[in-house]
C-alpha cells in the first residue's frame, strides 16, 4: 500500500510508459526467490518464467535482478537439475520475446545500430566511461532525489532506521533484498540514472526493508507511521504546485531545466510527479497539438522539429503525430540528430537534416530562450513561447 500511493507511482500509473511495470514485476521475483530459497524447489522455476517476462516488459530487470535469481540457485537444497532447469527456462522465456524483437528491427546489425544510439547517450553520464566525479554525484543525487518519491516518508524514515536491524535477530531473505537493491544501486551511480521511473526497480525491496526497520519501533508506531505516510504521499500528489512555476521567466518564457540552480532543479525533479505537472503537461499537448494540426492541414507535407531540451518531447510527437517526419535534435553536439516515423526511430546525421529544411516545411517547437538557431517565418500564437514555421527557400 505504501509503494501504491507513493506520488512517483501515482504518477507513473497515469502515464502510457513501461515503467510502473517494474513495481509489479520486482516484488512478484522476490517473491518466488524467496519462497525457492527457504525450500521450494518449483518457485525456481516459477521465478524465471516471472524474471523472463519481466525483461519483455523493461529489459532492465534482466540484470537488476538476476543476480538474486543466481544467488537462490546456488542455495544447498536445490539440485543441480534443478539450476539447469531453471536456467533453461529463464533462457527460453528471454528469447520468446528477444528474438521477434531482433527480426522486428530488421536483423541483427539493424538491432544494433539502433542500441549504438542508446550507448552513446551513456558517455554523457556514466562515471566508469568518463571518470568524471561529477557524473558519480549527479547520478547519485537524482537517484537519491526519485528514490525518495518512490518510497515516501516512511520508507525514508525506515532506511535511516536501518541500524536498528543489528539489535535483534535478523530477519530471513535480507540477502535476497541486498542483492535486489545493490545491482541497480551500483548501475545508477556509476553508470547511468536518467528518468524517475528507474526508481521504481527499488521501490518494493527498499519498502520492506524499511518497515523491517520500522517494526521494531511497536506495532502501533509502525501502523501510525504507515498511515501518516499514506496522508502525506497523496497530499503531495494532489497539493504540490506544477514543475512550471519554477520554469517560468517574469517575461512568461520557459527557462532551461539545465539554466536553473542547484537547489530550485532539484525541486522541480521532485514537482515533476505532481498531478498539477500532470495536467499542465496535458494542457500544453492539448494546445501544441491544435497548432500543429493548422499547420499540417495547409501543409501536409510539414516536417516537425523539437530539441532533445525541450519540455515537449520527440517521443510525444512521434506517438501523437505518426504520419509525420519528426526530427529530433540532440541538446549537445556530441549527439547525432535522429528522425522518427511512423513509429520507427532512426539515427541520422547534420548533413542529411540540412537538406530536409532545405526541401521541407519544418515546423520548429521551441520553449527555451536564448538557444538554438534564430528562428524566422511564421509564427503561431499559442501558449508556446515559440511554434516557428520555416518554409523551404
Amino acid at each position: 500500500m505504501l509503494a501504491g500511493f507513493a506520488p512517483l507511482t501515482c504518477f507513473y500509473g497515469c502515464v502510457g510508459l513501461s515503467g510502473i511495470a517494474e513495481l509489479a514485476f520486482t516484488p512478484l521475483v522476490l517473491w518466488l526467490l524467496h519462497r525457492a530459497a527457504t525450500g521450494e524447489r518449483r518457485a525456481l522455476w516459477l521465478a524465471a518464467v516471472a524474471l523472463g517476462v519481466a525483461g519483455g516488459f523493461r529489459p532492465n530487470l534482466l540484470p537488476f535482478l538476476l543476480p538474486a535469481w543466481l544467488l537462490t540457485a546456488c542455495a544447498r537444497h536445490l539440485l543441480w537439475r534443478d539450476r539447469l532447469l531453471g536456467a533453461a527456462v529463464l533462457a527460453t522465456t528471454v528469447a520468446a520475446w528477444f528474438v521477434p524483437t531482433v527480426i522486428a528491427c530488421g536483423g541483427w546489425s539493424e538491432f544494433r545500430t539502433a542500441s549504438t544510439y542508446i550507448d552513446s547517450t551513456f558517455v554523457q553520464g556514466a562515471f566508469v566511461l568518463s571518470g568524471q566525479l561529477s557524473a558519480f554525484a549527479g547520478n547519485g543525487l537524482r537517484a537519491l532525489s526519485a528514490i525518495t518519491l518512490a518510497i515516501g516518508p516512511a520508507g525514508v524514515l525506515g532506511l535511516l532506521l536501518l541500524p536498528r536491524l543489528r539489535r535483534g535477530p535478523r530477519p530471513a531473505g535480507l540477502w535476497l533484498l541486498a542483492a535486489a537493491i545493490a545491482t541497480p544501486l551500483l548501475f545508477f551511480a556509476c553508470v547511468y540514472f536518467h528518468k524517475k521511473a528507474y526508481a521504481l526497480v527499488l521501490t518494493a525491496p527498499l519498502t520492506i526493508l524499511a518497515l523491517l526497520a520500522l517494526r521494531t519501533l511497536g506495532a502501533r508506531a509502525l501502523h501510525t507511521l504507515a498511515a501518516t505516510s499514506l496522508g502525506l504521499g497523496l497530499a503531495a500528489w494532489l497539493l504540490l504546485p506544477a514543475e512550471g512555476v519554477l520554469l517560468q521567466r517574469e517575461e512568461g518564457r520557459v527557462v532551461a531545466h539545465e539554466q536553473l540552480p542547484a537547489g530550485p532543479r532539484l525541486l522541480r525533479h521532485w514537482l515533476m510527479t505532481s498531478y498539477a505537472s500532470l495536467r499542465e503537461r496535458d494542457r500544453r499537448i492539448t494546445v501544441t497539438d491544435a497548432a500543429i494540426a493548422t499547420i499540417v492541414a495547409r501543409h501536409p507535407t510539414v516536417v516537425l522539429v523539437v530539441r532533445g531540451d525541450q519540455p515537449y518531447d520527440a517521443r510525444t510527437l512521434m506517438q501523437r503525430w505518426p504520419q509525420c517526419n519528426v526530427w529530433m535534435l540532440p541538446a549537445t553536439d556530441s549527439l547525432p540528430p535522429s528522425y522518427g516515423l511512423a513509429g520507427q526511430l532512426h539515427i541520422s546525421n547534420a548533413s542529411v537534416f540540412l537538406r530536409v529544411q532545405q526541401t521541407m516545411p519544418c515546423l520548429w517547437l521551441d520553449e527555451l530562450v536564448g538557444e538554438g538557431p534564430e528562428l524566422t517565418g511564421e509564427i503561431v500564437q499559442g501558449e508556446l513561447h515559440r511554434l516557428v514555421l520555416r518554409l523551404p527557400g
